[in-house]
């Protein structure tokens, strides 16, 4: 198990990464969630997400497109 010193040293990171994504979701009219989604699949990735209803995920897929590294 990690202990508390390791998790104390993470979360500032943390704050940092989740403050610039919602700054980028401001940017463009998107979600914290949909944000760190789109990153995800814009690096290649699979992300596993739980949701409930289909319209949780509408617009990722161009959000993930306007985020991609090739893009910028």
């Amino acid at each position: 198990m990690a202990s508390a010193a390791v998790h104390g040293a993470i979360l500032p990171g943390l704050r940092a990464l989740t403050d610039r994504m919602g700054a980028i979701g401001e940017d463009l009219g998107a979600t914290d969630p949909d944000v760190a989604t789109a990153w995800a699949i814009a690096k290649g990735t699979t992300p596993i997400i739980g949701v409930t209803k289909a319209a949780y995920i509408d617009g990722w897929s161009e959000l993930a497109a306007e985020s991609s590294p090739a893009r910028r």
